[in-house]
């Protein structure tokens, strides 16, 4: 159970993550960079916050070094996953390239950085569905990713469906979990965070599912719901829950986009509200005692 605790003063910010780095708190996610005729288009958006997760000041958009995706106005960028190592921070950053707003291609890159001006492109993934993270463990490599299709209820919609798809050793693998998820049901499916815990050599893994629903409950006809799951081998997932949200302060009736955290040996999370984050601030929560 998360509870709310305050909102952060930027709006507009999609898929916002809090992360530390040299000591220094931060805010990244996708903001409104440009817009011509019906082509919206986002760039990877820098804030520094202080000790209470506040913004001290906002750094501004993130040019890639290797991929100057800021130029084109059919090119957005979304942070995936981050990954610290000593003094080295590396991003997976989708670049989603607009095709006439009718259909998309996904480039799926790993950028590195070591003082959050200079960003390296350290690869370039041949996976052209979403990936989330890219992860080695006991000695097997995985790739996080929902795989893109068709959505035969909605053939025209523009994101069309994507399910699980964990790459193991290059072999696919459709991922199982003892509940609420439905391959036959659910249109889409999100993964935020992977968390291992080492005492239990285990993880967590934090997702969203995006449900059809009737136009009169969300006038977009879906909504999102964010659950987790914990694994002892990244393919079978068991305890599978949604996440309760707690708040008297807002009104949205669903969250979207969460990336989870630590910070002073708290949990948190911080989200999108039910406007998938296109007006409305970024909200952090906190998890119960």
């Amino acid at each position: 159970m998360f509870e709310y605790i305050k909102q952060i003063e930027c709006p507009g910010l999609r898929y916002p993550k809090i992360f530390t780095f040299k000591d220094i708190n931060y805010l990244i996610g996708s903001k409104k960079y440009d817009q011509k005729n019906d082509i919206t288009k986002y760039g990877i958006f820098l804030s520094e916050l202080d000790e209470e997760l506040n913004i001290i000041k906002d750094i501004g958009f993130i040019e890639l070094l290797d991929y100057k995706y800021l130029d084109d106005i059919t090119l957005t960028a979304w942070t995936r996953d981050i990954n610290i190592n000593g003094d080295i921070l590396y991003l997976n950053i989708e670049i989603k390239q607009n095709v006439n707003n009718k259909t998309f291609y996904d480039n799926n890159t790993l950028f590195s950085t070591t003082n959050l001006i200079d960003f390296t492109l350290v690869k370039k993934y041949d996976v052209t569905d979403f990936l989330f993270k890219d992860l080695t463990y006991k000695n097997d490599h995985y790739l996080f990713s929902s795989k893109l299709g068709k959505d035969e209820d909605n053939p025209d919609f523009f994101w069309g469906i994507y399910l699980f798809n964990i790459i193991k050793n290059d072999i696919p693998i459709r991922p199982h979990f003892d509940a609420i998820v439905d391959y036959n049901k659910d249109k889409g499916h999100v993964i935020h965070n992977i968390v291992y815990n080492s005492l239990l050599d285990t993880h967590t893994m934090y997702f969203s599912i995006r449900h059809m629903v009737d136009k009169s409950i969300d006038t977009s006809g879906f909504i999102y719901k964010i659950y987790k799951a914990d694994t002892t081998n990244l393919i079978d997932y068991y305890n599978t829950q949604e996440i309760e949200f707690i708040s008297k302060e807002l009104f949205s009736k669903w969250y979207s986009y969460p990336h989870y955290f630590k910070y002073k040996k708290e949990e948190y999370i911080i989200c999108n509200q039910d406007d998938y984050g296109k007006y409305k601030l970024p909200v952090i929560l906190k998890k119960n005692a």
